[in-house]
């Protein structure tokens, strides 16, 4: 017998032998970079809860809203089903407890930042957002009766009180309230280009409001919760940018010390061209100034 014809039939034998094998392996290997290739629905609800976790340390730990504002522009692209489950998975599975020093505005903002009311005439009135433990929302000349305690300006979430302030948490009756009666805003959250004048235009007009309530309650005392609020919102504001504006020091509660250190800060901002980089949703320099 040929030598060459017998060890070319063994080569055949053998690939047939192992050709099935071999097909299987190849099968199995495409199946599952297939399955890999298709995000699964829990990997896509993880990337949710961490978008809104990374919200959690403003204001209490962190006063940079910046994350807070990403998160609001994405999950704005959901159906609003959508956008309540993940706002109720996240209040039942991965909210941390409020406490004394670090309450849950973050979530308060969220949905500030997301709905609107379906009646236009009616408030964005969810049960927990009603404070009634502070009398100044109960004056007229008070701006932000009676939401939580926090605004929004220049599409900028502010917060207006010190963190052992009690915000009642986000909860499932929030969730169904808002089911019913609230809308998506239709417009994403764009920023003030420069923080540092929006927040000079919010003190300005804080200022006023509380000048107009302490008038007409001669029996208030000194209102030393204007010059706190006034420290506070600057310091978010420069967080905002403070990778070109240096960090605006503690100040004692006198007003003829507070020009000195906030209006160097503001006149630099203004020669910096910043802007808010909707691409990026994060504030950059390098914008031309007008002279």
């Amino acid at each position: 017998m040929n030598i060459n014809l017998m060890f070319t039939g063994m080569i055949t034998m053998t690939m047939c032998l192992c050709l099935p094998s071999f097909c299987n392996s190849q099968e199995v290997q495409e199946s599952e970079n297939a399955t890999a290739a298709i995000p699964s629905e829990n990997s896509a609800s993880n990337s949710l809860m961490e978008l809104i976790d990374r919200t959690k340390d403003w204001p209490s730990k962190s006063p940079n809203p910046v994350a807070l504002i990403r998160a609001s522009n994405t999950l704005r692209k959901l159906p609003k089903s959508e956008i309540l489950a993940a706002l109720s998975e996240y209040i039942e599975k991965h909210a941390p407890p409020p406490s004394p020093y670090q309450n849950p505005y973050h979530l308060h903002a969220l949905v500030e930042s997301l709905f609107d009311p379906a009646d236009p005439s009616q408030r964005l009135e969810y049960p927990s957002s009603v404070v009634t433990d502070n009398h100044s929302q109960e004056n007229s000349n008070f701006p932000w009766n009676p939401r939580v305690l926090l605004k929004f300006s220049d599409d900028i979430p502010w917060a207006l009180v010190p963190d052992y302030w009690a915000v009642a948490p986000l909860s499932e009756a929030d969730i169904q309230w808002l089911k019913r009666y609230a809308v998506v805003r239709t417009a994403p959250l764009r920023p003030a280009d420069n923080p540092l004048i929006a927040a000079e235009n919010l003190i300005r007009s804080v200022s006023a409001a509380r000048e107009a309530v302490v008038a007409s309650h001669s029996d208030l005392p000194r209102d030393g919760y204007a010059i706190y609020l006034r420290e506070n919102v600057a310091k978010q504001s420069i967080s905002m940018v403070s990778n070109w504006i240096p960090a605006i020091p503690e100040l004692p509660y006198d007003d003829y010390m507070w020009a000195p250190f906030w209006e160097p800060l503001l006149n630099k901002s203004k020669t910096l061209g910043i802007y808010w980089d909707e691409t990026k949703q994060e504030y950059a320099i390098g914008r031309k100034v007008d002279p």
